[in-house]
Parts: C-alpha cells; structure tokens; sequence
C-alpha cells in the first residue's frame, strides 16, 4: 500500500516521487505527509519523504512557507510539518534541508501565533488535528449542512471557529521544542523553551480533567466538549506534556472499542441510527494512524496490553481485506466511511481502500515497536517488544544512512536478556562507526517494559 502511493510530483510542486495521501488523491497533504513521515518514510524511503515535504511548501523570490492549498485552506495543523521535517532529519541527516525547515518553522509559528494564539486564554484556536469533517464536532457546527468545518467559517465569517482542541494544541508544543532543536543544531540561540512550557501548562489547566480521569477534547466559547479524543490524548503522552499518574488515569478511562481507540468518542447523536450502531466519519470511527500512535504511546510507557489490543485489530482487518482501510467500524472492523452532512443530508460515506498513513502507521508499530527500532541523529537504538503469539522476528533489506542492518528477535516480552552485534556482545545501542554492517540478534524474556524508547 505505501509502495501503491508513491507517484510523480503533480502541480510542479517537486519534478520527484512523492507519497500521495491515499490511492483517490492528486498530492501530498500536510498532515499526512508530516503523519506519514513520521511512522515509516523517513525510515523506508527517507527521499519521497523529502520530496514529499518539499512538496508541501510554496517559494516566493526564495522565501519557503507551508501552503494551506497543498491541504484545501486548511491551516490549523499545518504545524505539523515541522514535526515531519525533523523526523527526516533525524533519519538522514540532512543538514541543507534542516537550513530551509529552520526558516519554514520560524515563518510558520510567527504566522500562526499572530493570527490563530488567543492570548486570554493562552491556547491555539482552531479544529482538532485531522478533524477536517463537520461529523467531529457537536452539533453547533454543523449548521451549514455540509461536510467539513471550513463551511463553519463560510458562514459565520470568521477566520478560526471558536474553538480549541486539544490535539492541535499539543502539536504547537512539540513544534516550538523542535524549533529550538534545530536552533542548537544550526548554532542558533533557541528562543522556544518558554512558549512550550507555558502552553503544556495551559493544556493541563484548561484540558484535563480529574472527574473524567482524562483530557476533554475542546474547549469553546460554549460548553466545550468532554468526549475522548484519540489522538489528542495520545499526542499528550508521547510529547510529555502529562505525567505519570494521568497516564495511568487515561488508560483506565480512555474508551476503547473492540477494533481499537477512535478518533473521538462517543459518536455524536445525529449520526447513531435507530440501533445505536452507526458512527459519525470523524467520531466513534477507527483510523488506523490514530491506532498507531495510541499504540506507540502505550508500548513506551509500560501497558503492552493495550499495545497489543490495537495491533492485532488492525492486524486482523487488514489481513481479512488485503489493504489498509481508511477507517473501520469501531465494533465490526469492516471498513466504515461513517455517517456525515452532505448537501443538507446526513449519508454513509466511503472508506478509501489502500490508504497510506493506515498503511504507515501499522508499519511503525511493527518496526518501531515489536522490532524496536529508534533512529537518532547520529545512532539507533533496538528496544524490542514481542507480544503473546510473535516468539520471533526479523528484518532485513533496511538500511539507515547507507548502512545494512539486519535483525532477528526472539523469545517474549520486552526484556532484553541477550544483544549480539556481528557476533559480538554488545549493548542495544548501536553508534556510527567504521562498520559497514550492522547484523543484529537479540533474545527478549517478560519483565519490565517501561523504559522509554
């Protein structure tokens, strides 16, 4: 399904393969490219991932900014491409690239805070991250009859709706952390750290709550929204703007279906049906890219349980069928497009088969989490996890920074009991050095698997 997506750059953006979004898409979109870049490209084909971020961006007389055409005008999670960009770099070390991401991400965040940073409350506004369907929000913002939130702003006028979700909020968090990476990198002085610090804390304030034991998912000028979103919780773990005990806290009150975490829930009353068995597009609905983070955040912070609850869903639909799915229904895993406005009419919409970011992020869970692979600026790190039914797993054909790796896992858990490098006994911590290969076994037993990767 990746392989399927990677085509020629179209509208002149890069004269270069790019990775389309899905198989019915023209171009890369922002957040995918960025979501897609993250799980897997960076890793398996670090040059479309380039390309694809390129892609992303309009020139004028030599100034670079992230397009809001390149996602159909919608803006509010263009930060995401600075995520992406710095996983490219990680992965190639790309350092001409890091040059042009380092006055893309200052340009973008001075835009952004001017026009979207409310500074009474001290938080972004703007939509969820993703969250481009009107089936994500309550019923105060569908009052157009069409299906996505840009005709909120059609019909009230106004530039941002009135909202501000959590997920897109800690978006900027790691954004402004990130600009202050490359800052150090290019020699720069960091300016960064004191925004992201007083923006995690307004998250917290504003977001979390102890009579739910987690976030709520917006906040607005009305009364917000407490359902649970999946990847604004999961983007609050891996980004470390929670703690130990809300983690704790989330995993017990976080709902989960039985295909795995959706992108908010509950589904919203209009979209439910006489049976209480239909779900909104952009509620109640699994996608797979949110399984994957969800699970990454697990895996990282000691809960394989629920690690293995969104891995083997995703892993049965998508053995069932062939392809990735777009989205699937939350209680009978068959691909599910969900319930949205449409011309003034609620209908069933289509779940596009072979769609990338599904396809990439079950590959992070396989690659990053069951074989463990961390890539650093200038080493990698194995840490692996094999859940009940994997005893062994192995890897070749990879290369990081032009070097082979091959790698074999066995046993169980995520303990490591033994780690061999080229024969030799050796940490899981592996540096660039004179080697020309890097061939890999480690053995793994159940015990403690809270160290972060």
């Amino acid at each position: 399904d990746l392989v399927s997506n990677i085509r020629p750059g179209e509208n002149g953006d890069v004269n270069a393969p790019v990775l389309m979004a899905g198989m019915g898409d023209e171009c890369p979109w922002v957040r995918d490219t960025a979501i897609n870049t993250h799980h897997a490209a960076a890793l398996l084909v670090p040059d479309v991932a380039r390309n694809s971020l390129l892609s992303c961006l309009t020139e004028e007389n030599g100034i670079y900014q992230i397009s809001a055409e390149k996602q159909y005008g919608q803006n509010w999670d263009c930060v995401l491409w600075i995520l992406g960009a710095w996983d490219y770099y990680v992965h190639s070390a790309d350092t001409d690239f890091l040059k042009l991401a380092w006055n893309v991400t200052v340009q973008a965040l001075s835009y952004f805070e001017a026009h979207f940073f409310d500074s009474a409350i001290g938080l972004f506004r703007g939509p969820a991250c993703y969250g481009d369907g009107i089936s994500a929000y309550p019923d105060r913002y569908a009052i157009t009859g069409d299906s996505g939130i840009l005709s909120y702003l059609r019909a009230t006028g106004e530039e941002m709706p009135p909202m501000f979700s959590l997920s897109t909020n800690c978006l900027y968090v790691q954004a402004y952390r990130i600009a202050d990476w490359i800052a150090e990198r290019l020699g720069t002085t960091p300016r960064f750290a004191e925004r992201a610090e007083t923006l995690k804390k307004r998250i917290n304030a504003c977001f979390w709550s102890e009579q739910l034991g987690r976030y709520s998912y917006l906040v607005d000028t009305e009364d917000g929204c407490d359902a649970a979103e999946g990847l604004g919780e999961a983007f609050a773990i891996l980004y470390g703007i929670t703690d130990a005990d809300k983690i704790r806290k989330m995993v017990q009150n976080q709902p989960i279906t039985e295909q795995g975490i959706a992108c908010v829930y509950p589904s919203f009353a209009r979209y439910k049906g006489a049976d209480g068995k239909e779900f909104g597009r952009h509620s109640g609905t699994v996608w797979p890219h949110i399984q994957s983070y969800w699970a990454d955040a697990m895996l990282r912070n000691g809960y394989p349980e629920a690690f293995e609850h969104e891995f083997f869903a995703l892993t049965r639909n998508a053995v069932r069928d062939g392809f990735f799915s777009e989205i699937y229904h939350p209680i009978t895993g068959m691909p599910y497009g969900g319930w949205q406005e449409e011309k003034g009419k609620i209908v069933l919409w289509n779940s596009e088969k072979k769609q990338t970011w599904s396809a990439t992020g079950y590959l992070h869970m396989i690659l990053n989490n069951i074989l463990g692979i961390g890539v650093r600026e200038h080493s990698f790190t194995v840490q692996p996890y094999l859940p009940v039914g994997i005893s062994s797993a192995s890897l070749s054909g990879l290369t990081i920074r032009n070097k082979p790796i091959r790698l074999k896992v066995s046993g169980h858990g995520g303990t490591i009991q033994s780690c061999r490098l080229n024969g030799n006994a050796s940490e899981p911590n592996f540096f660039d050095t004179d080697a020309d290969r890097f061939d890999i076994e480690i053995v793994v037993s159940e015990g403690s698997n809270t160290k972060k990767r």
